[in-house]
């Protein structure tokens, strides 16, 4: 668990329930459960085969990482997660938009940013081609 400057590195991806959708989608969740609920085992798969993928790159930089899917309201998920793990920093890979525009969208960073005592850092992801 042990990254090249002694960092532990962990891997979290969160899927919402049904109730912990957002607003529109939630709407959507309540009058088609069991669609929805599908379509959250979906993603929860899809959640599992990427995380696979970034350990095994990660891991092939001779780096140690853990991954780990959590289930439920993102924001609360991240900061619970990263208090049970005594983490130092929290990590989000950004994609779209830039800067202070990204953070402020109504993203999951500044909401994190805001319940918890760690620092967050925003990295851009690449654009997939």
């Amino acid at each position: 668990m042990i990254g090249g400057n002694g960092a532990e590195i962990r891997l979290l991806f969160v899927v919402p329930t049904r109730w912990t959708l957002p607003a529109k989608k939630g709407i959507t969740g309540r009058l088609l459960p069991g669609a929805t609920a599908a379509v959250l085992g979906l993603a929860q798969q899809d959640a599992a085969s990427y995380l696979q993928g970034q350990v095994a790159r990660i891991q092939a930089q001779g780096l140690t990482v853990t991954a780990q899917i959590g289930r439920g309201d993102p924001t609360t998920v991240i900061v619970e997660v990263a208090g049970q793990s005594e983490a130092d920093l929290i990590v989000f890979g950004t994609h779209g938009k830039t800067g202070m525009e990204a953070f402020w969208s109504g993203s999951v960073a500044p909401q994190v940013s805001q319940r918890s005592h760690l620092p967050v850092l925003l990295v851009p992801l690449p654009e997939s081609g």
